[in-house]
């Protein structure tokens, strides 16, 4: 093998290291990401929540486009197209708080009306179009954070009733969604003395409700396992190695295996949230991103269909600018994958907050809220997810590899 071409398969080894190891050591950004195009468009108003249909085709989303109808609930392909209104004629600003039933047929969603309600509801609009819907919920005042079981049978949210401490606490309930109009009486999952639940502060574990409560006096401190029924007494999930009283746990999930929970806290630095995980029996809670600056704060997070990965939001490396990333499911460097909104020429950021992230059901791409093109604007925008840190660094590896494979049989 001739001298320049050792030289050259060299450099390109070298290259290829550069690579996997910058890719370690700095957010680097993913495939350009594309706004989900709507029509009719959205130039005033914005999409404010969404949700991914359970065949991966179609997004569900609460927004106000150019129609002058306000916040309604809408179906599009999730490549874009024409919006298909779910929500029924007539029916004022809907607040949010949106999930697909399982079998795709349902969009579950909140908004004002029904006899005697003076606050927002969830009804239960067919994906057909109809523009129909059967109030599940008949509360005193607003309810949030809709979950719906696996066998689509029961609705799960949080609401202020009840409250036998009077002090507001947001607690879980259930109620049958064949039968919510003939029982509205809904049951009590969480107790008061040890629930106050933020919005995606609970989630579905079989046939359990694992949350982020508290004690009396204590913001979110604490995590508790209780039967999805109301039947039992909430169990403490015990985290080994932080003092928890002056903590505040703000978003949690339960991995799809039922065997991690991964949330957000200030569990380090006082007002700092970041990324945990911890074993769903109890334990040691692990950061999940090294080095992160006392700026920043992790909003929101997705977890990936397959455990693999999470993606979520937050200003990691410049104060107030609100950008995607995603990291192993173990933590790690996070690599950048919403577009670069600093010379667009205005405040843009990737929306924060529940129901405006989620991965693809297929767990290829992401899907986000920003307002890349208009200040305020807030449109749907999808990416595909590159290879996590750690794949970046066996590529490069491999690469090495073949290329000194290459060299020796060349030589031969």
């Amino acid at each position: 093998m001739s001298r320049t071409r050792v030289f050259a398969s060299i450099c390109e080894a070298v290259r290829v290291l550069v690579l996997g190891v910058a890719a370690l050591l700095f957010p680097i950004s993913a495939a350009s990401a594309v706004v989900i195009e709507v029509n009719p468009p959205v130039t005033t108003g914005d999409v404010d929540e969404f949700a991914i249909s359970p065949d991966g085709s179609q997004i569900a989303f609460v927004g106000s486009l150019d129609n002058g109808l306000g916040d309604q609930v809408y179906l599009i392909p999730i490549g874009g197209g024409d919006a298909t209104r779910l929500s029924p004629d007539g029916v004022g600003d809907v607040d949010g708080g949106i999930v697909f039933t399982p079998d795709g047929t349902g969009v579950v969603a909140r908004y004002g009306g029904g006899p005697g309600n003076i606050d927002n509801q969830m009804y239960l609009m067919p994906t057909d179009g109809s523009k129909t819907a059967a109030q599940l919920t008949f509360n005193s005042t607003n309810v949030f954070d809709p979950m719906v079981s696996a066998d689509g049978n029961t609705l799960f949210y949080t609401d202020a009733r009840d409250d036998g401490f009077d002090d507001l606490d947001d607690l879980v309930f259930a109620t049958s969604i064949p039968n919510a109009a003939a029982m509205p009486a809904p049951t009590l999952i969480t107790p008061d003395d040890v629930a106050e639940i933020d919005t995606a502060g609970y989630a579905l574990v079989g046939s359990d409700v694992v949350f982020a409560g508290s004690l009396p006096g204590e913001g979110e401190t604490r995590f508790y396992r209780t039967p999805a029924d109301g039947s039992g007494t909430p169990t403490e999930i015990l985290v080994s190695n932080f003092p928890l009283a002056d903590a505040d746990i703000d978003e949690m999930m339960v991995t799809p295996d039922g065997q991690m929970i991964i949330f957000v806290g200030d569990l380090t630095t006082d007002g700092v949230d970041e990324l945990y995980s911890m074993p769903i029996g109890g334990g040691t809670a692990t950061q999940l991103l090294p080095g992160i600056q006392s700026f920043a704060d992790v909003g929101i997070f997705a977890i990936s269909p397959d455990g693999s990965e999470i993606a979520f939001t937050g200003d990691y490396v410049a104060d107030g600018v609100g950008e995607a990333y995603v990291i192993p499911i173990t933590g790690g460097t996070p690599i950048r994958i919403s577009e670069d909104l600093t010379g667009v020429g205005f405040n843009a950021d990737v929306v924060n907050g529940a129901g405006r992230l989620a991965f693809t059901v297929d767990g290829d791409s992401v899907v986000y809220l920003a307002d890349s093109r208009a200040n305020g604007v807030n449109e749907l925008h999808i990416v595909p997810v590159i290879p996590e840190p750690t794949s970046i660094a066996l590529f490069a590896t491999a690469a090495v590899a073949a290329i000194a494979t290459r060299r020796r049989v060349s030589d031969r």
